[in-house]
């Protein structure tokens, strides 16, 4: 199928000198999969395709439809402008070097074929590809951020629920693997250096891991509560979306999360971070899940996510309607001093083990050196607080500054990234 229109600079596809370096092309593939992973949730979302069943005789679905070739070929391209689109966002670049275009065209010919593989109608396709189009001009997917992705996630779960998105999730996760460890190997042919070959191992094996300790299931019902705790984190004062929901409703939405199925051994764990740390590249958050890795860190963080899941489903089932009003209003201190109240010894001891993950001088080194003053300043305007003062404290009004104070006197370095 031949891409129409290549030229068009609303793609970017001017050729330009040298290839991609490997690292910004993977930060572009990524990109690139969040935008396919949209369209074919979308796609899912229009033609559903279960098999129909009548008084117990079995009905043969209808034949898949014949695409008119122009219909077919729209859609691909307005694929392939949205790739275009995430990937220049990502990199900055005006245009696209000539190699970075032929692999997002390859990729949106796969794309293509999932789309019309669901069985849709050729007036569904047109449509998806008047939606794509939009999305590449709007520039909707600038990058992969975590931000971003529980961005798109949310959109998609709109359309289509939680379920099918973490299923669809999980089916671009092992895609991302493949292409990138295809990435690497064709390098590997090309320039002979053996960290390619490793790297691209060692992506076969996270995949393996994700298939085989992790699964569907458990993946979706993962980044459910995380897009969730992100969204939930995210809402301020007199939000919108909030302000058109009742009390109740949002305490319907937040009990509607799941994070009760979720339990895992620690490699299973271990290879979700993983997969998160990949995400986060180039990050803040992603330097510190380097550091977490480099140091062994992550074994520990690992160790402690089945009782870290265990605390989010008892908070989860004590929320109340009062507590729904907090989140409603953004009164992130009174929400926290609310929840923090009703732990028990174990409960904290979980949330103080966690703090400890990230207190080595590592981080507070790699904090100074991305933010400097402004970390500095972090540090030293927060009181200093013993776990006993905070304990005492929870109930009160002035709570979250304890908190605060408490996580930068253990991990100053973390506790910047969730409250600097």
């Amino acid at each position: 199928m031949k891409i129409k229109n290549a030229t068009d600079p609303a793609c970017g596809r001017r050729a330009a000198r040298g290839g991609a370096k490997g690292a910004a092309l993977k930060k572009i593939i990524c990109a690139a999969l969040a935008a396919a992973c949209a369209l074919t949730a979308a796609c899912a979302a229009a033609c559903g395709g279960d098999e129909v069943v009548q008084h117990g005789i079995d009905i043969a679905p209808a034949p898949a439809p014949v695409y008119p070739e122009e219909s077919a070929e729209r859609l691909e391209n307005g694929i392939y402008r949205l790739m275009c689109a995430a990937a220049l966002k990502e990199s900055g670049m005006t245009s696209l070097p000539q190699a970075t275009t032929e692999n997002l065209a390859g990729y949106a010919a796969s794309a293509t074929r999932a789309v019309l593989n669901e069985g849709f109608s050729a007036a569904d396709a047109d449509r998806l590809a008047d939606i794509a189009c939009a999305l590449a001009d709007e520039g909707v997917l600038p990058d992969a951020t975590p931000a971003e992705l529980i961005r798109v996630y949310g959109r998609l779960a709109s359309a289509i629920g939680f379920e099918d998105t973490g299923r669809l999730c999980y089916t671009f996760a092992l895609c991302y693997y493949d292409i990138c460890r295809e990435s690497d190997l064709e390098r590997y042919e090309e320039y002979g250096y053996p960290y390619l070959l490793e790297r691209a191992q060692q992506l076969a094996e996270e995949k393996a891991a994700l298939e085989t300790l992790v699964g569907r299931d458990n993946f979706a019902a993962a980044l459910r509560a995380a897009c969730a705790l992100g969204v939930l984190a995210a809402v301020p004062a007199g939000d919108e979306g909030a302000d058109m929901l009742t009390d109740g409703e949002i305490l319907s939405l937040i009990q509607a999360q799941s994070f009760t199925s979720i339990r895992l051994p620690d490699d299973g764990w271990l290879t979700l971070l993983s997969f998160a740390r990949r995400l986060a590249d180039g990050s803040y958050a992603g330097e510190l899940m380097d550091i977490a890795f480099e140091r062994g860190d992550a074994d520990a963080i690992a160790a402690d996510m089945n009782e870290f899941a265990e605390l989010l489903q008892t908070v989860q089932s004590r929320m109340t309607a009062e507590q729904a009003a907090m989140l409603r209003e953004g009164d992130a201190d009174a929400l926290l001093s609310s929840v923090f109240a009703a732990f028990g010894e174990d409960e904290w001891q979980t949330f103080y083990a966690l703090c400890a993950c990230f207190s080595a001088a590592e981080y507070d080194k790699a904090a100074l050196g991305r933010f400097g003053q402004e970390y500095a300043d972090f540090k030293a305007g927060l009181p200093s607080v013993s776990a006993g003062e905070l304990e005492s404290a929870a109930g009160e009004r002035g709570f979250i500054e304890l908190l605060k104070g408490y996580a930068a006197g253990i991990a100053p370095a973390a506790a910047f990234l969730f409250f600097g």
